[in-house]
């Protein structure tokens, strides 16, 4: 074999280990369902977010047109930076989940308990909103490579949360 075959072989190579490099991880995160059990574990993630104080990965959550409170998500993300900021321990509960499912578009009601709760305590100290929410999540095919391939995220194109504090008046 030549040397420039050789080259040509090994270039090849690194580009096919480049390419599954790319595409498995594009594969695995791919949700074509989600069921009763991938909604708690949605819920449960978007609660730890909020524990984190992730104002980027709770509002990764929602697709960008989606309808929070009957805000947008862009004005939304400002109040929750202003809100995460005033808090210190910052949980949020998601119980009683009931789920509903047509096609590509799930509903979520849950009683949604949001407050300040030390890392070790069962109860919280302080109780910011204890309300039912409704979570509307779809799915979504987003295109890959120039549209050559497609992944499905399943995130919220709506929420309702009623008895939100005014938050035009901080």
């Amino acid at each position: 074999m030549q040397r420039s075959s050789k080259i040509i072989l090994a270039v090849c190579a690194a580009l096919l280990v480049l390419i599954v490099a790319y595409f498995v991880p594009l594969f695995s995160e791919s949700k074509p369902e989600f069921n009763e059990k991938d909604s708690k574990e949605w819920l449960s993630k978007l609660g730890d977010a909020f524990a984190r104080k992730n104002v980027n990965d709770v509002v990764s959550f929602a697709y960008p047109d989606a309808v929070i409170a009957g805000r947008t998500l862009r004005q939304m993300e400002e109040y929750l930076r202003r809100g995460v900021g005033q808090t210190q321990h910052l949980a949020v509960e998601f119980t009683d989940v009931d789920y509903h499912r047509e096609g590509n578009r799930v509903t979520l009601n849950t009683n949604t308990e949001a407050g300040e709760k030390a890392p070790e305590a069962k109860e919280f100290s302080a109780n910011y909103y204890n309300h039912r929410i409704t979570f509307t999540v779809e799915r979504r095919a987003t295109p890959q490579l120039g549209g050559l391939f497609r992944t499905y995220e399943w995130k919220a194109t709506a929420v309702d949360a009623g008895s939100l504090p005014n938050l035009d008046n901080p």
